[in-house]
């Protein structure tokens, strides 16, 4: 129980750190304690926003690969790996992975929003217009 206890408050910490933009700091404890729980999801998906807010894409893309192939039904990873893939300028597969995020859960609104957004640079308004609806 008390493993539980330390667990959850460096959980807290990184939280924290990640709320507060300290990317860095959030990568260093997540990887540390990632070696207690190995293949974590959170802490992995964590690290993986860390990374782009950072600026270091493909480090998210194979963070969230990683997660993906690990539990391809994590669709907070699919999501965010669909946004990291748009922020690689990868738009066209970005796509196909949000669509794919909507096929199983046609009311994830974080897909929805992001396809919308996508629809609107391509100009497909129809589609952008039914995201939002949806939505």
């Amino acid at each position: 129980m008390l493993l539980n206890r330390k667990i959850q408050e460096q959980l807290n910490i990184i939280k924290n750190s990640y709320i507060a933009q300290n990317y860095s700091e959030t990568i260093s404890k997540s990887k540390k304690l990632l070696k207690q729980l190995p293949n974590n999801n959170y802490l992995m998906n964590i690290i993986g926003l860390s990374y782009n807010g950072l600026g270091e894409h493909m480090n998210a893309k194979k963070i969230f690969s990683k997660i993906l192939n690990i539990n391809p039904n994590n669709l907070d990873a699919k999501n965010n790996y669909a946004t990291t893939l748009k922020y690689l300028g990868e738009i066209d597969e970005a796509e196909k992975t949000f669509e794919s995020i909507i096929d199983e859960d046609q009311r994830n609104i974080h897909a929805l929003n992001n396809l919308a957004n996508i629809k609107r640079d391509k100009k497909k308004m129809k589609k952008q217009f039914y995201c939002i609806k949806k939505l």
